[in-house]
């Protein structure tokens, strides 16, 4: 069989365009992919628990383009979901990003707004010439909320080699508890190999007895996740853009293939915006 349209990759990028391919051009659509299963790494499965957890890490999805929105509801029911952060510092879960309850919980203080905008004012780092992330935050906040919350989830996340910065290892756990944290989403800044982990069941909203948490750990070795931001490669990712346009209808769509991080619903967008400019071809 002959397909006039070859769609490597079953992500969110490809099975976008492929099923307006399909459906609007009315065209058969050749997909190729790697793995098991569609959904790149919004894929979702049941684990022997019986919990509903992300293979690929955690995604809530989220947008303001009600194109993108109408697009998806063909496909999917949705449930609602109030997304809390919080991080783990000096033994205790505080609220991110960092508030007024953040800084007198950690403090062990009871400051009003204008307290906690003084004490903080007072802990500030002049810096001359603002150079790097570092920069920014020392002159906002101060040595200790940098340490705390900043200094070594940076380590951990991006302070290691390309290869490692763009992978991560999950390590799934179920635990015979209702509940393992008290929001889905928490980062830890120190002491620990992880920076994140996520808890099923406070996404879902789902019942067990049982809950499912998701470690993920910076790594090497492992399938890239996150373009990797320094001027070496993203200078090695133009050599790429700049190869790519001497192929002959061939399009690079989607976080990896442009090299360039998406959300996603802006991966949706870039995917209904690129089938626009296929459509008028034909």
């Amino acid at each position: 069989m002959k397909f006039k349209y070859v769609v490597v990759g079953a992500g969110l990028a490809g099975i976008t365009i492929a099923e307006r391919i399909a459906t609007q051009l009315h065209e058969k659509v050749l997909i190729i992919e790697k793995r098991p299963q569609i959904g790149g790494n919004v894929y979702d499965e049941y684990n022997d628990a019986g919990i509903l957890i992300q293979k690929y890490g955690p995604h809530t999805f989220h947008t303001n383009d009600k194109e993108v929105f109408d697009y998806v509801c063909q496909y999917c029911d949705w449930h609602e979901y109030q997304h809390r952060v919080m991080s783990y510092v000096n033994g205790n879960f505080v609220p991110m990003p960092i508030s007024l309850e953040t800084i007198n919980q950690l403090y062990n203080m009871n400051l009003s707004e204008d307290g906690m905008d003084a004490f903080i004012e007072s802990r500030k780092i002049k810096i001359d010439e603002i150079k790097t992330s570092e920069d920014v935050v020392l002159s906002q906040g101060g040595q200790d909320i940098y340490e705390k919350f900043f200094k070594y989830f940076t380590i951990k996340q991006w302070g290691v080699s390309p290869a490692e910065l763009e992978s991560i290892k999950f390590i799934f756990e179920t635990h015979d508890c209702e509940s393992y944290q008290p929001v889905a989403s928490t980062r830890w800044p120190m002491d620990y190999d992880y920076t994140r982990i996520t808890e099923f069941k406070k996404l879902t909203g789902q019942k067990n007895d049982k809950t499912t948490i998701l470690k993920e750990i910076p790594c090497d070795g492992e399938e890239p996740f996150y373009t990797f931001p320094t001027a070496e490669w993203k200078a090695l990712a133009q050599q790429y853009r700049d190869l790519a346009t001497q192929e002959e209808n061939v399009i690079f769509l989607g976080r990896l293939a442009e090299y360039k991080y998406y959300d996603m619903d802006n991966v949706i967008r870039r995917s209904l915006d690129v089938f626009s400019e296929i459509a008028k071809v034909n």
